[in-house]
């Protein structure tokens, strides 16, 4: 039993020493423009202005919601029948907008991001041939290629639909408050103290959600380095 102890934790103690590599952090823009080509920006652009349109929508939808409580409480009742049909056809292009908005956002941001991922695929087969055997010395094989292909869905993402949403969400944030502020800039002051605790709790939750996932994704790996060296 002794025996065994020792060996296991000397097989600990081996895991611990194993070297980690301090890499350096890329930027979004060189992860995301590095590689591109004429295609690439294309595709970029129509997505970005899908999800631009998409963000615009949402504040033009609480307008038309607002009108139309409006126009029903003041409309004689000779009139209200056109003042409906007229609401419903605003409501039906701004629907159009918002379906055109999505579709260009989402279908573009995957291609976009599929292509980009190959092309990082290809550059990172590339530069692991160029490395001596002293390399892959000091990494553990197996868990190498579990880490590779998660990290690749996580960039896959980040380029992709994260992109999309991001602009989303900027886009209608600020056209939400160029609305509220045409509409009623007092009520909008009052409201705009609220930002900064909303953005230091969106900034707390990200940082806790990419903690708990890095973990996750660590833990994930080696699962999948053992997984390996199993079967082969």
């Amino acid at each position: 039993i002794e025996t065994e102890n020792k060996n296991i934790n000397n097989g600990e103690n081996l895991k611990n020493d194993e070297p980690e590599f301090d890499y350096p952090s890329v930027s979004y823009f060189k992860l995301q423009f590095r590689l591109a080509d004429c295609t690439d920006y294309v595709l970029y652009f129509i997505s970005a202005i899908g999800a631009t349109g998409m963000g615009v929508c949402f504040p033009l939808f609480a307008i038309l919601f607002g009108n139309i409580m409006t126009d029903l409480g003041i409309t004689a009742t000779e009139d209200l029948t056109r003042t409906i049909g007229d609401l419903a056809k605003k409501l039906l292009w701004v629907g159009f907008g918002m379906l055109g908005g999505t579709f260009f956002n989402i279908f573009f941001s995957i291609i976009s991001g599929d292509r980009m991922t190959r092309k990082i695929k290809s550059a990172y087969f590339r530069a692991l041939l160029k490395q001596d055997q002293s390399y892959f010395d000091r990494i553990n094989a197996y868990e190498y290629s579990t880490k590779v292909q998660s990290q690749l869905k996580i960039i896959n993402s980040g380029l992709g639909q994260k992109v999309g949403n991001t602009i989303m969400s900027t886009s209608m944030f600020i056209c939400a408050y160029v609305v509220a502020f045409v509409t009623s800039w007092k009520l909008s002051l009052v409201l705009l103290t609220v930002v900064p605790f909303m953005v230091l709790g969106g900034w707390g939750m990200v940082k806790s959600l990419a903690e708990s996932q890095s973990v996750g994704r660590k833990h994930f790996e080696e699962a999948g380095g053992v997984a390996e060296e199993i079967l082969y």
